[in-house]
């Protein structure tokens, strides 16, 4: 008789991604490159936010990630950048709930440095 082998995927909110770079293309245009967490067993999405303070966040873009494709570095541009010094952080979502924020970046015009 073959043997049956299961796999189980727990369902629940969606781990955090992972910011891996950042990289300036332009005065006000960033490249994000990033990596999603665990789906929790649904699709997701993948939030972007910016604050000029680390205090108040606003929201730039939302990626949808299918929980039926594999994981893979993923990158997100970023546009219409304003000002010297910026945070950024991702987050993501699905229908169990939000996943813990990721990391924070300072972007500079100085240069990208991890928080």
């Amino acid at each position: 008789m073959p043997e049956i082998l299961y796999s189980y995927l727990h369902e629940g909110p969606p781990n955090a991604p992972t910011i891996i770079g950042m990289q300036e293309v332009g005065q006000s245009t960033f490249i994000i490159s990033w990596i999603e967490g665990f789906h929790g067993g649904y699709d997701q999405d993948i939030h972007t936010q910016i604050s000029s303070n680390g205090q108040v966040w606003t929201e730039r873009n939302t990626i949808f990630v299918s929980a039926k494709t594999p994981t893979t570095l993923r990158n997100t541009t970023i546009t219409d950048i304003a000002g010297t010094n910026l945070f950024l952080r991702l987050f993501a979502s699905n229908e169990w709930g939000v996943s813990k924020m990721s990391d924070i970046w300072n972007i500079t015009r100085q240069g990208i440095c991890f928080k």
